[in-house]
C-alpha cells in the first residue's frame, strides 16, 4: 500500500503543471503575465527539443550540418490553455528480426505544454515571422482530428504518413512558408547502410533547426538542466558530429550487432565511406 501511495504521488507530481521554481533554465524574451507561466505564447509557434539520448545522438550524425534539435511540434492555445501538437511513433514487439521501423506505429498527439516541458531535456520556442499562424493551427488541428499516422520510414516524397518535422513543415507551409527542401545527408557509407536496413530513403532528413532557421527564439526552458549543462551537451554533440567524418563507422560509437548480422546476411558489411565501403566477408569490423 505504501508503494502504491508513493507511485500515485509521483504520477500526480509528474502530471502537474510546472511552476517557475521548477525550471533550472529560464530564458524568456518579453514575458506576458496573462499567459501560461508568463511565457510569450501564441498559436502557431514552433516548439523544438534538445536531447541527450543515445538514439537521438545517433540521428544527429546523419545530416551533413549539425542539428541542435531532434523533435518539433506546433504550439496551439486551445480554450485558453497551451498544447503542443506533434507526431511520434512507438515500437511494438519485434520477435521476427524485422527492422525496428517495420513495427513502429503512431499518430498526431496533443500534449499539454506543462507535460511536454517536463518530458524533455530542454525545450525552445520559436516565433515564425510573416506567416498566418491561425492557418498553421488549423492545419495541425485537422491532422489531429483525422488521426494522421506516423511515418517510420521518414519518406518526405509522400505525405500520407508523416514524420515529426515533415508534419511541422507542412503546417508552416499551410501558413504561407515557402516549400522546405531536404538538406543532404553526410556522405558516410556506414550511415547509408543503416538507413538502407531501416528502409529509410537516403535522400536527406528535415531537421527541426531547418524549420526555425528564420525564426526568433522567444524561450529556452528546462526543468532538469541548467543553461551551462545545456550548452555543454550541445557542444559535446556538435564535436561528436564534427569528428564523425566519412571514414568513421556507426559501429565505433553504437552497439549495432543486429544491423551487422542483417547486413552480412545480405552480403554486405558496415564500413566507412568511399568505393568498396560495403564489402563481403568479415574483414574490417
Amino acid at each position: 500500500m505504501r508503494l502504491l501511495l508513493l507511485s500515485l504521488v509521483f504520477l500526480l507530481t509528474a502530471c502537474a503543471n510546472p511552476t517557475r521554481q521548477d525550471f533550472n533554465t529560464w530564458q524568456v524574451a518579453g514575458e506576458d503575465p496573462q499567459q501560461f507561466l508568463s511565457l510569450p505564447l501564441a498559436s502557431g509557434q514552433v516548439v523544438v527539443i534538445g536531447s541527450g539520448a543515445i538514439m537521438d545522438m545517433g540521428i544527429s550524425l546523419i545530416p551533413e550540418s549539425y542539428p541542435p534539435y531532434l523533435h518539433a511540434g506546433i504550439l496551439v492555445i486551445d480554450d485558453g490553455s497551451p498544447y503542443v501538437y506533434h507526431i511520434t511513433g512507438v515500437a511494438g514487439f519485434n520477435l521476427t528480426g524485422l527492422p525496428p521501423t517495420d513495427v513502429i506505429k503512431g499518430k498526431v498527439q496533443r500534449t499539454p505544454l506543462g507535460r511536454f516541458l517536463r518530458r524533455y531535456h530542454h525545450v525552445a520556442i520559436y516565433e515564425p515571422t510573416g506567416l498566418d499562424k491561425e492557418r498553421i493551427a488549423a492545419y495541425v488541428r485537422t491532422q489531429l482530428r483525422e488521426e494522421a499516422p506516423f511515418d517510420p520510414y521518414f519518406n518526405f516524397a509522400e505525405h500520407e504518413k508523416l514524420y515529426c518535422t515533415e508534419f511541422i513543415a507542412l503546417a508552416l507551409e499551410a501558413g504561407g512558408a515557402e516549400r522546405f527542401e531536404l538538406p543532404p545527408n553526410r556522405p558516410n557509407r556506414s550511415v547509408s547502410v543503416v538507413l538502407g536496413w531501416l528502409k529509410i530513403p537516403d535522400q536527406g532528413l528535415l531537421m527541426p533547426s531547418d524549420l526555425v532557421a528564420a525564426s526568433k527564439r522567444v524561450a529556452l526552458l528546462s526543468t532538469r538542466h541548467t543553461l551551462t549543462e545545456i550548452y555543454l551537451l550541445n557542444a559535446l554533440k556538435e564535436e561528436l558530429h564534427r569528428r564523425f567524418t566519412c571514414d568513421q563507422r556507426l559501429g565505433n560509437l553504437f552497439v549495432l550487432e543486429r544491423i551487422r548480422r542483417a547486413t552480412e546476411k545480405a552480403g554486405g558489411q558496415i564500413h566507412g565511406c568511399g568505393s568498396g565501403a560495403v564489402s563481403n566477408g568479415r574483414q574490417g569490423r
